[in-house]
């Protein structure tokens, strides 16, 4: 059943899905080609990729109202936008510390969780645990002891049981366990 409604949602809308994977390639070019010729520095290389991410994101809210699958695609694309600027930010420039990375990411995850929720969409539902997996190592966190592997399990975890609640699927449970 899981992977039947993966393959709907692929199916369904498929040409939008292609057409959000391009533009989030052809913005990837075109900002990496203005870094490599330096006509952004760093501070706006990572303002552009969180004001990109944080449209994306509110784009896909609005379109949520009335086309579930289309907002759906650009809250995704939205959160990992911004999942992957605050892992440039960390592992390239040390802009932020880990706790703050991961704060601002999970504050992108919730807008996906809260969109799942309010819409009961599985896919949004199995996304947001995917990047909240995720997260914690795009921090670029220094692992010296277990602590850290710990707190990602207890929060991927409780994640999985808040969301679980709100939009049954047993999936959910089953992708919180390995992450720990």
């Amino acid at each position: 059943e899981a992977q039947a409604n993966i393959i709907d949602w692929i199916q369904r809308d498929w040409l939008l899905k292609l057409g959000g994977l391009l533009v989030l390639i052809a913005f990837g070019w075109f900002v990496s080609y203005a870094f490599i010729n330096n006509w952004i520095g760093p501070m706006g290389r990572i303002t552009i990729g969180l004001l990109a991410g944080s449209c994306l994101l509110g784009f896909g809210w609005l379109r949520m109202r009335t086309f579930i699958h289309q907002g759906s695609v650009f809250l995704i694309v939205g959160s990992t936008t911004v999942l992957l600027t605050l892992y440039a930010a960390r592992s390239l420039y040390d802009f932020f510390t880990p706790l703050v990375a991961l704060m601002v990411m999970l504050l992108s995850i919730v807008v996906v969780v809260l969109a799942s929720i309010s819409y009961q969409n599985r896919v949004l539902a199995i996304a947001s645990m995917v990047l909240a997996g995720f997260a914690p190592l795009l921090t670029d966190a220094p692992q010296t002891d277990g602590v850290g592997a710990a707190a990602r399990h207890v929060n991927t975890t409780r994640l999985a049981e808040l969301v679980h609640r709100a939009v049954p699927y047993p999936v959910l449970l089953l992708l919180a366990a390995p992450q720990g």
